[in-house]
Parts: C-alpha cells; structure tokens; sequence
C-alpha cells in the first residue's frame, strides 16, 4: 500500500521540478560518495586556483569561499527527521506537491490516530499519540521529508548557495575574512534558518558545529586563533572534523581518514580471525566426539599387548630393555585410563555426565592420579633414552648400569618421585570438575588463578614436564649420534685393515637397530608433546599478564589430542621396527581364532 501511495508523490514532484538539484540522498540517486567527492573536487579546484585558505565547518553544514580563504560552517538540525509534525507534512504535500484526492486522505489517515508506549517484562507505560515523524521503516518516510522541506531551501537560495544530503544541509559563501562583518551573509542565513525551524519544531543546534582550514601552511597559521560568529556562539578552528563518515584535515592529505579506517579494519579483521578461531575450535569439539573413543577403543588393547608380549620376554631384547619398554606400556595404559577415559571422554560429552559435577567431588585427586601417569610416560622414556646412551657409549658403566635390577630400581624412583612431585594438585584444585579444558579440567579459586606463587610451581611443573625430558633426549640422542659415527668410521678401518673383504658386522648390526628404536620412540614423544608443551607454557605466562603470548584454546585441543595419541603409538613403532615383537604379535592375536577353530573342529 505504501508503494502505491509513493507513485503519485514521486510523480507530481517529477511533474512539477519540485527536487532539489542540490539534494543528495533520498531518491536522487546521488549518494554520500558522490557528494564527498564534489565537496573534495571544489575545494581542490579553489585551492589551485586561488591559493585559498578553505575553512569547513562540520553538520547542517557551511563552507565558507574566499579570494583568499574559504571558511565552512556545519550546523546540526536536531530530530528533523524524526519531530516533522504530522500536520505540517500534509499542508506541504498539499500546497508545494499538490496532491489531494484518495492519496491525501490515505495519507492523513496513515499519519493521524497513531499512538505508542513502551513495555518492559511486565511493566507497561500509558499510551501517548504520536503526532510527528513518519512509523519506522516506512518507505514513504524519504519522501515526505522532501517537500518538507522544500521552504528550508527557499531560504538558504536567498543568502549563499548550498548542498543537502538527507536530513543535513551544507552552506556555501564567499568571505574574505573571518570577522563578523565579513561572515553577515551566513550568520543572517542562519537567522533566518533558526527562526523557520521554531515554527516548524525543529531546533537549529550551532554548538554542535566544528570548523577546519584547508589550505597553503603560511596561510593556515593566520587563522590558527581565528574564530567565526555564528549568531551568538563563537566557533574555533579544528585540526581535523568528520563529515558523512570521511576525516578531513588542513592539508588534505586524508591521512587521519586513512589512519582511523586502518584501526577500524584492522579491527574488524582481528574479529574474523577470532571468528575463525572459534570456527577451528568448534570443529574440534565435533572431532573429539569421534577421535577420544577411537583413540580409547585402540589405546587400551594395543598397550594390554604390548604388555603381554614384552613380559614374555620373547622379543629378542636384552631384559633390562623390556623392562623399560613394559614400564612405558603400562603408563602409557594408565593415562589412556586417567586422562582419556575419565578426563576427556567425559569433556567431550559434557551434557551425558552433568552428574559428574555435582555428585563426584574428587576432581583434585583424580588431578594428582592423572599428572602423576603422564609424568611417568614421560620421564620413563627419558630413562630409557638414558639406558640406551650408556649402553652404547659407555661400555665400562654398561655391565653395572644396564641390568634388570637397575631398570627396576630406577622405575620404582622415578614412579615415587612423581607422585609426590604431583600433590600439589591436590591443594591447587577442588574436588568439582569443570568438563572443559580451560586449561585446567577441575575447579580452581581466583587467589590461585592470578597468584605470583601459584604460577610459578606451575610454570616450574611445565618446565620439568615435559620441559626438561625435551632438553634430555634431544642432547642424549646427540650424543649417541656422535658416538655411533666416531665408532662406526673407526670399526669400519680396523675390518678394512684386517680383511680385504667386508663382511656384515654383527655387532653393528645389533646396534642399528636398537638405535632405530630408540631414536624413533624418542621422535615420537617429542613430536606429539612439544604443541602442548609450548601451550601450557604460554598460557600460564599469559594468567601472569603477558597478554602478547596469548594462544586460542583450540591450540591446546590439538595439543592434547597429539599428546594422547603419543600413549597409543609405541606398539606400532614395535610392530614396525622389531621383527621378533611383530612375529610374537600376530601369534597373540592368532591365538584365539585359533582356539575357536579347534574348538569347532
């Protein structure tokens, strides 16, 4: 209906030339850029020109030429769009548009009986009658506000020419300076603007104005302290105003615009990029979903065998060997238990174990059980790593070091001393879980979240797990490189010497590949802890207020998820690199289609 009503307004302002040629906006299809760019095009034009100084005054809007100095002037019409009385709006419509019939009785009976209040939860104010402006989202509202406005031009015509955009009006004279005498014409302008506006309840709001000076620096410095008069309020030059969205300065470079539409952008941008962020960690969630019972259903038979093979001793593996790698198998079992199991599967369908938080308040113990697992996986392979390093390069320690009783002892040292390294959990933690990993899975006071002392054992618990195990295994493998290549090269010349010929070198042989297994369950360790090392450290720091190391959660989810995939590898890496554990393997797994065959037969 409203469509219907706006064709024969748009019509008979067609009909009768009744739009503005310096209306810019509402229907003209002349748009904001568009007036930007004739503001910018004339002043440039009088400041080539005429070495003008252009002073522009920023919102119903006044520039001010001169032979020597330009000044504008915006002044700011409040509501006017919004308090055009009802009334007013048809006598326009009917005297300048001269529209009657149908479509002025449709109009009035749109306009008029209108009423609103305001309602809040269940508190309602009185009904009030809205008697000016057009209802919200009407399209007829641009189009009544043109005729409007029409007489407002009339006025402006008389005095100095202008531009209009919208709601706004710019002012455009010429002066040759800025005192009183010399701005007559704009300040009668605005007079008479000012008292049009009172009959038709609008307010002209002149101290809302701003003003600039456009122009060569010599001549900017004269009008450093200028002022202009406008009716009775004084108006002093800016460094820079902003008009219709653009930043406009004294030496027309645009660099304060380009400065402020930079931060804007580079604001926004980091807001897609946190958006994205958020997009990687959600999409990580509905992986967890799938990924943590996977990683169950394999982690726990995988490390059960291995278990069962190495205990048998049947691998080929000297015993002190197997009694590191089943140590490492049965930790690796337990944090498969303690972190995926009762940690992130619990995470991962958070709405299915709500009871978890309010009736199991045991989330610190479980803390101290679960860190105290990890640091066994961890500090096991450094001591396996270690094992390997004497054995290899340093014989005379070998035959006292590499025993089954030293394995055993050093094991039982390292599971006691990371237990009790770990019972500070127990007093940094309560016993309620919180089922996300942010980064801490139980609950924990703010004292302890924002505490110096706090912070600093935790960094110190990152630091030796897996901190220092990292340090560890990358120096002792070095060192076993070297050793491995100064001995190689020197029992290849000794053979040489001794025999034109080259036979295989049992000894060598042995020695490759206990060293492709340790190299490889050491590259594994670091390649699936060092992403959450680098989190937990980071974001401790972050807690401390060092907000540059900051790092999205979703860093730490695929921290973990790469952590935990680490505890179910180590049977691979047997299967792949141990010809004896892979035969004993297939026989184990065999086993019981072969029982169920014989059964049957």
């Amino acid at each position: 209906m409203e469509g219907v009503v706006d064709s024969p307004i748009k019509r008979n302002l067609l009909t009768n030339n009744l739009f503005n040629d310096a209306q810019f906006g509402f229907g003209q299809d002349l748009a904001a850029p568009d007036l930007i760019t004739a503001w910018v095009q004339t002043w440039i034009k009088e400041l080539n020109s005429r070495g003008a100084v252009w002073v522009f005054v920023g919102a119903l809007c006044v520039c001010v030429r001169a032979v020597w100095g330009c000044v504008g002037a915006v002044c700011v019409c409040s509501a006017a769009y919004d308090t055009a009385n009802h009334t007013i709006f048809l006598q326009r419509l009917s005297s300048i548009v001269q529209l009657g019939g149908t479509a002025l009785a449709w109009l009035h009976s749109y306009l008029f009986s209108r009423s609103h209040r305001i309602t809040s939860n269940d508190f309602s104010s009185s009904s009030g009658t809205i008697t000016s402006g057009v209802p919200p989202g009407s399209i007829l509202g641009p189009r009544l506000f043109l005729p409007h406005m029409l007489p407002l031009s009339d006025i402006i015509r008389k005095h100095i020419r202008f531009h209009m955009y919208a709601d706004e009006t710019q002012l455009d004279f010429t002066t040759t300076s800025l005192d009183p005498f010399t701005v007559f014409d704009l300040s009668q302008c605005l007079s008479d603007l000012q008292y049009w506006m009172s009959k038709n309840f609008l307010q002209l709001n002149i101290g809302n104005t701003e003003a600039i000076g456009f122009g060569p620096c010599h001549k900017l410095r004269s009008l450093e302290t200028g002022t202009i008069l406008l009716l009775v309020h004084s108006l002093r030059l800016s460094q820079t105003v902003r008009n219709l969205g653009v930043r406009f300065d004294a030496e027309m470079s645009f660099r304060p615009h380009i400065h402020s539409s930079t931060k804007a952008t580079n604001f926004h941008l980091s807001n897609i990029v946190r958006f994205h962020h958020c997009w990687i960690f959600y999409a990580l969630m509905g992986i967890k979903v799938i990924y943590y019972p996977l990683l169950v259903a394999v982690g726990v038979p995988v490390n059960l065998l291995t278990i069962l093979i190495m205990s048998r001793g049947k691998c080929g593996l000297s015993k002190c060997v197997t009694r590191y790698l089943v140590a490492m198998a049965e930790a690796d079992l337990l944090v498969v238990i303690t972190d995926l199991i009762l940690r992130q599967i619990p995470i991962a369908y958070m709405f299915h174990f709500q009871f978890v938080k309010r009736s199991i308040p045991v989330c610190n113990i479980h803390a101290v059980l679960l860190f105290a697992a990890t640091d066994c996986s961890v500090w096991f392979t450094v001591t396996f790593t270690f094992d390997r390093f004497v054995a290899i390069c340093c014989q005379k320690l070998k035959t006292k070091y590499c025993t089954e009783r030293t394995a055993a002892v050093v094991l039982g040292t390292v599971t006691v001393l990371s237990c009790l390294k770990n019972i500070f959990w127990y007093f940094m933690f309560t016993g309620r879980y919180m089922l996300v990993n942010e980064p801490w899975f139980c609950d924990v006071t703010l004292n302890f979240l924002y505490s110096r002392a706090w912070a600093a054992i935790e960094l110190l618990y990152y630091i030796l797990t897996p901190g220092v195990p990292f340090v560890l295994i990358l120096l002792l493998n070095a060192l076993t490189v070297r050793h491995i290549l100064v001995a190689s090269r020197a029992r290849t010349r000794l053979r040489g010497n001794s025999s034109g010929e080259n036979p295989r070198d049992p000894e060598m042989e042995n020695r490759r590949k206990s060293i492709i297994l340790l190299f490889v369950i050491s590259g594994n360790f670091i390649l699936f802890w060092a992403l959450y090392m680098v989190f937990s450290i980071c974001n401790r720091i972050y807690y401390l207020g060092y907000s540059s190391v900051y790092l999205h959660s979703f860093v730490q989810e695929i921290g973990l998820m790469l952590q935990l995939l680490s505890c179910c590898t180590n049977t691979c890496i047997y299967a792949v690199t141990q010809t004896k554990f892979r035969e004993q393997l297939k026989n184990v797994v065999k086993y019981p289609f072969t029982v169920i065959v014989n059964f049957i037969k």
